[in-house]
């Protein structure tokens, strides 16, 4: 039978150039080789995870715009919201069904995708129905693109003349072909779209797993990881006595919950000390107030050292209010001794001393923690990290004396090149030799592994301050406290403020803030009444995406403070 000349004829493949070797058949049984992008992305945890090659090939196939078109899709996907809220209103419409007005706002969709489809506007209805024909039957069929186009034509009378039924099917017909109709104008990006929103939820659901994974691993290795109180059981002085407390005793004495360990009468440099038997290495200690009331009376605070009991020497000191005070330092002593250096009462609920061969923080903060988890691994997880907007609010110059508080490896100096004086001060000492590593050759430049003391703001006389990260690990007074220390500066011009926040309707947000170290997680308004209290003049505050270029990145609660000067 001879081939008509309506059908085909298949056309001979192209042989191959001399020289080129044959094409090799696959073995009978054997699958056909994988495409390349499958062979790069088989078996890969990371590419299922990222899905960076498989965006790569996706955004290899959009179609780029001219203005114009893009315009025109823009106002297409704005007239099928309209539509699929009207058609399906999240609360009833006090009017009734709108199904009239979702058919008319899905036409509205359609004109303007069919104006996307190709860079002039359609003269008439014929030309519209003409442009999206194709996608239409491509995406429901010949017998639902002939009706949907039909239901295009249809006027609002005569959508109002249909029975409820038919209008609610006609509805939902225009729906689809608006739908299809975006989606053909789209050009691939709307793939592009659902591969980037995998990624955000495969990345979610391994955080979980590994937050479930290290919470777990930390609460079972907690008492391992904690720090030794060597102190536990030895015997304390005082050196005096409130009405119902004794001047001396053992840590281990049993008492009430709520009843300090010891409370001194009114007293000049009242103190209490603890003997550990014989000279021991020590690498700090932690204060436990009193819970119940009256916790200021233990500031400020000083810990002291001594072999003999007599001769002490200062090594710590806290000048704000604290409800726990750890504090590192290396030292060999047999006497502790923490006295407060004025004219005070002194009640406290513990003083523990450490061995210097453990580390007080979980196995979840030590991962956290580290220098490479922190600046490689934590900006893919919350999509991307640019802090240039906030350290751009830091309004720094040549003239500028800046303190960093909790400055970590010192993120801040990739934004900040121009200053007189920079002290970066983080209680982290693996943070701040990788600090150290990165710019501490810079001139002027010093990081401290310590607490920020009162001295150290007196003696820079800070002009900047750098707050990144850090309220959302303080207590409401932990933080007036420390803005109230830095504000004492007299040449202070600004404060910046970065940490995390909780958001409403921003789930993904909320919970990556959930997944933080910090324990003070704020919603945005209460950083703000933080400042307030101290004194501080709020001059804006905005919450900016972790990076500029990543919408569905974190947000982190950016505030600009200033000193209330007075008139």
């Amino acid at each position: 039978m001879s081939h008509t000349t309506d059908e085909p004829v298949p056309s001979a493949p192209p042989e191959p150039p001399a020289g080129s070797p044959p094409p090799s058949a696959p073995t009978p049984g054997e699958p056909p080789p994988p495409s390349s992008l499958a062979a790069k992305t088989e078996g890969g945890f990371l590419e299922w995870l990222w899905r960076g090659a498989a965006l790569r090939e996706a955004s290899s196939r959009v179609r780029q715009l001219a203005p114009a078109r893009q315009e025109a899709l823009r106002l297409a996907e704005i007239a099928a919201e309209i539509g699929a809220r009207a058609l399906d209103p999240v609360d009833p419409l006090r009017a009734g069904a709108g199904d009239v007005s979702a058919a008319r706002a899905f036409v509205d969709a359609l004109l303007f995708a069919s104006a996307s489809l190709e860079d002039a506007w359609p003269a008439d209805g014929d030309s519209v129905a003409a442009r999206l024909r194709e996608p239409l039957v491509a995406a429901l069929g010949p017998e639902r693109a002939a009706d949907a186009l039909a239901a295009m034509g249809m006027d609002a009378r005569a959508l109002t003349a249909l029975g409820v039924v038919e209008r609610r099917r006609a509805a939902e017909l225009l729906r689809a072909a608006a739908v299809a109709a975006i989606a053909r104008a789209d050009g691939g990006r709307a793939a592009v779209r659902a591969l980037t929103l995998s990624r955000v939820a495969r990345t979610l659901l391994v955080v979980a797993i590994l937050g479930t994974f290290l919470g777990g691993a930390g609460a079972l290795l907690a008492r391992k990881l904690s720090p030794k109180d060597i102190a536990a059981g030895k015997p304390w002085r005082a050196s005096s006595a409130y009405v119902g407390y004794q001047t001396s005793g053992r840590t281990s004495d049993a008492r009430a919950t709520d009843v300090p360990l010891f409370h001194t009468k009114e007293e000049e440099s009242p103190w209490m000390d603890v003997d550990l038997g014989a000279v021991t290495a020590i690498k700090g200690v932690t204060v436990r107030n009193r819970r119940d009331c009256c916790g200021e009376r233990a500031a400020p605070l000083v810990v002291e050292v001594s072999n003999d009991g007599q001769a002490f020497r200062q090594v710590a000191r806290r000048d704000d209010a604290f409800s726990t005070w750890s504090v590192s330092f290396k030292e060999s002593a047999r006497f502790v001794r923490v006295r407060a250096p004025r004219r005070t009462m002194l009640h406290l609920d513990a003083v523990l001393v450490h061995l210097p061969t453990r580390s007080p923080v979980s196995l979840y903060d030590r991962i956290l923690g580290t220098p490479f988890v922190y600046n490689r691994v934590r900006p893919l997880v919350v999509g991307g990290i640019d802090m240039s907007r906030v350290y751009a609010r830091l309004g720094a110059d040549r003239s500028s004396s800046i303190l960093d508080v909790g400055c970590g490896t010192g993120d801040a100096l990739r934004y900040i090149d121009v200053y007189e004086r920079y002290l970066g001060v983080d209680t982290d000492p693996v943070a701040v030799r990788f600090a150290e590593s990165r710019f501490g050759g810079r001139p002027a430049t010093r990081f401290e592994a310590r607490v920020l003391d009162a001295r150290d703001v007196a003696e820079l006389a800070p002009s900047h301050v750098i707050l990144a990260g850090l309220l959302h690990h303080l207590t409401d007074d932990e933080c007036v406290g420390l803005f109230e220390m830095v504000s004492a500066s007299p040449r202070l011009r600004r404060i910046v403020t970065q940490d995390i926040v909780y958001l409403p309707g921003a789930p993904i947000n909320n919970f990556f803030a959930s997944m933080d170290r910090g324990q003070y997680c704020r919603p945005s308004h209460a950083y703000g009444a933080l400042a307030e209290r101290a004194g501080l003049t709020v001059v804006s505050a905005e919450a900016l995406l972790s990076h500029p270029k990543n919408p569905l990145g974190v947000r982190y609660w950016v505030m600009t403070l200033e000193p209330s000067r007075a008139t």
